[in-house]
């Protein structure tokens, strides 16, 4: 099925003497001699669909891993002291299908057209003529989405500036003024603004759902905000429709790319070329060391540089006047000209020269947040923490399961450390004067791009491990302790459940074993729009 999932588990293996063999309960010195624990380093998920249009895959993928649910940053994972934790964990992978499947031909929708009589045709002869490229066979190439009612729009008209909630602005402004300024004004924002760093990772806590589907077509279903909050759950292009409306509110050149993703198949993701300079039809300054591609449903940034970004191909950008195909060569992003301005790489809907543009309407509705009584979300908290601790009990049914409470009381504290400090990371930064190939950083070289974006989060992250070994050290001084946070938005108890147990954490059978196990739900004060932390770990007394 083209819509299964290929899924990497990566763990490291820890080997241990078996308490009772200690205790010589074993007649048999052969039997139950050691034990072996596994640890849990990341996952990675990638769709067959994914893999049949790419053809093949290859490189450095980034491991989604402990304390990663939804934001980008280092996590913490108790018990791997050997292991640097700010290093980004990469599985490189060669992925491809033999034999090649081949691709069918791009089919024009006979779509119930919502638009004037001179875009639609402008849309018809604008797709024919890429199509006919060879260049843009198998790229994703679109200029108009259809809504819940079946009507084509343009996509254009999905974008426009949009005013994030009140929270993020706020906390903003409070940030600000503790750096001395009195007030935040939004079209001042530059591009390590932590407002950016707050809107991606609000919008990756909302629940990401399947493509929603038309009845009589089996065609995706783009929804407005509005509707993508009164659901509280989307795909990416929802994802990545809000986000790009929320950079645009504080004066980012944003746009919306669509292309094939490693995760996603078909995915949208955000591109940002630096803070407008000017106001005008087309502000479009290009630099590569500015340039962000930002993925709304896991909550990531990166350079357009770095090759582990999840974005594998650019078929078509777009914002609230044009829409651009790309009609390079190459369509990873690290490897193509985001200088849009150029027709020799990219070919614009609407062309500079020719006649006057059609006024572009927009779709969107003024946004109505509603909020949650912070009641609810302490209710959620505790019975998620007694359904995690269910699930460890029963997946060791034939074992009597012990808890640690003292040390569930600390780790809670630290999931609420943990947030704060996702939300404060740093956005990426990459030098336009550092070589291509290689740079250097604290006496060790770095190949490529591949880990560049990750090295600005390293003092923070560090600290973080640091005050989470300081937190657990008394219990360290008695107890082997292992165990790690994991972070997600709210969904369903089917899936935090299986979150917990793809750690195999409850897989440790050793007889002096306890668990600790913390929630806490940090709640946007929008919908259900939550982030959600687990903690989990086990203390193993030392013999």
């Amino acid at each position: 099925n083209a819509k299964d999932l290929i899924r990497f588990t990566v763990y490291d293996e820890l080997t241990l003497q078996d308490d009772a063999q200690d205790q010589g309960l074993h007649r048999d010195p052969n039997v139950y001699k050691h034990i072996t624990l596994r640890r849990y380093l990341g996952s990675l998920s990638i769709p067959v669909n994914t893999i049949y249009w790419a053809q093949c895959l290859q490189g450095a993928f980034h491991l989604r891993g402990p304390g990663e649910g939804g934001g980008a940053g280092a996590p913490v994972n108790l018990g791997f002291r050997q292991l640097h934790c700010t290093e980004p964990r990469l599985l490189n992978l060669y992925i491809t299908l033999t034999p090649e499947l081949a691709h069918p031909e791009p089919v024009l929708d006979d779509w119930q057209c919502g638009e004037e009589g001179e875009i639609a045709r402008l849309v018809i002869q604008w797709e024919k003529s890429l199509f006919a490229n060879p260049i843009c066979k198998g790229r994703v190439i679109k200029a108009m989405a259809t809504d819940p009612e079946g009507t084509a729009v343009f996509l254009p008209r999905y974008i426009c500036p949009m005013a994030p909630p009140d929270c993020l602005l706020q906390h903003a402004s409070a940030s600000h003024a503790t750096g001395g300024s009195d007030s935040l004004d939004p079209k001042a924002s530059t591009a390590d603004d932590p407002l950016m760093r707050r809107m991606l990772r609000f919008v990756s806590m909302i629940p990401f759902a399947p493509d929603l589907r038309t009845i009589r077509r089996h065609t995706d279903v783009w929804m407005t905000c509005r509707d993508f909050f009164d659901l509280c759950a989307g795909d990416n292009e929802e994802h990545a429709i809000t986000l790009c409306n929320y950079l645009l509110y504080i004066n980012q050149q944003a746009f919306v790319a669509l292309g094939t993703g490693i995760q996603d198949g078909e995915a949208a993701y955000v591109i940002t070329l630096g803070a407008l300079s000017g106001e005008g039809d087309e502000v479009i300054s290009w630099r590569r060391g500015r340039a962000m591609v930002w993925d709304p449903s896991n909550g990531h940034v990166c350079a357009v540089g770095d090759h582990t970004c999840g974005l594998r191909q650019v078929g078509v950008l777009f914002n609230d006047r044009n829409i651009w195909a790309n009609i390079q060569a190459r369509g990873e992003p690290w490897e193509i000209s985001f200088d849009l301005s150029d027709q020799r790489c990219w070919k614009p809907f609407f062309q500079d020269k020719g006649s006057r543009r059609p006024e572009l309407g927009t779709v969107q509705v003024p946004m109505k947040y509603t909020s949650i009584p912070s009641e609810f979300f302490r209710e959620l908290e505790l019975f998620l923490e007694r359904h995690i601790m269910d699930v460890i009990s029963g997946a060791r049914r034939l074992t009597y399961t012990r808890f640690n409470r003292r040390c569930t009381r600390v780790l809670k504290q630290l999931l609420k450390d943990l947030e704060l400090q996702q939300q404060a990371l740093p956005l990426p930064t990459t030098s336009e004067d550092e070589s291509p190939l290689f740079r250097m950083d604290r006496n060790r070289i770095l190949f490529g791009n591949a880990i560049g974006s990750f090295l600005s989060e390293d003092l923070v992250s560090s600290n973080v491990e640091d005050s989470h070994y300081s937190a657990l050290a008394p219990f360290m001084k008695t107890h082997d302790v292992m165990g790690f946070p994991l972070n997600m938005p709210l969904t369903d108890p089917e899936s935090i459940t299986k979150a917990v147990l793809s750690t195999e954490i409850h897989q440790n059978y050793s007889k002096n074993v306890e668990f600790a196990v913390a929630t806490y739900v940090y709640s946007y004060g929008v919908s259900f729009v939550c982030s959600l932390w687990i903690y989990v770990a086990t203390l193993q007394k030392k013999v």
